[in-house]
């Protein structure tokens, strides 16, 4: 049972974020079932569902009430355009150089997506439903290039 439940989270999850990203998600009209069967094989999903779910619990639960962004930076990828994968962090964070839509200025810094599934802690949404990093919770520097 807990594997269907599961499984219809990921399968929801995998629906909504594609819409919520600016892209179009098909509506589900037909149901589909899927029998269980036993297997020994490990998966990745096993894996990822889970973190998804624990990134997403700690999302919602962050603290959109305080009015004092600090150090939070909006760093969702909806929001930013040219964007080129340039290296890692010392953690592992991916870093990339970008520009956000309508600016010309180039950056380097994160994706608000990765440091979700990195250090959930240190991501919240404003008030437009966009995702916020702050940059002094994880090893990376938003710099201004050029």
């Amino acid at each position: 049972m807990f594997t269907r439940i599961a499984t219809c989270a990921a399968l929801m999850l995998t629906a909504a974020i594609p819409a919520q990203a600016g892209g179009f998600a098909a509506a589900v009209t037909e149901v589909i079932v899927v029998e269980e069967q036993e297997t020994t094989r490990s998966s990745a999903a096993f894996i990822i569902i889970p973190l998804v779910l624990v990134a997403l619990i700690a999302l919602a639960s962050s603290d959109d009430a305080s009015e004092d962004d600090g150090g939070f930076q909006e760093s969702d990828m909806r929001l930013k355009t040219d964007i080129l994968q340039v290296g890692h962090s010392p953690s592992g964070l991916p870093i990339y150089q970008f520009r956000y839509i309508g600016e010309t200025q180039l950056y380097q810094g994160v994706m608000a997506q990765d440091v979700l599934l990195h250090t959930p802690s240190a991501v919240r949404l404003n008030d437009d439903g966009f995702m916020m990093v702050d940059y002094g919770q994880i090893d990376v520097r938003m710099l201004p290039l050029q």
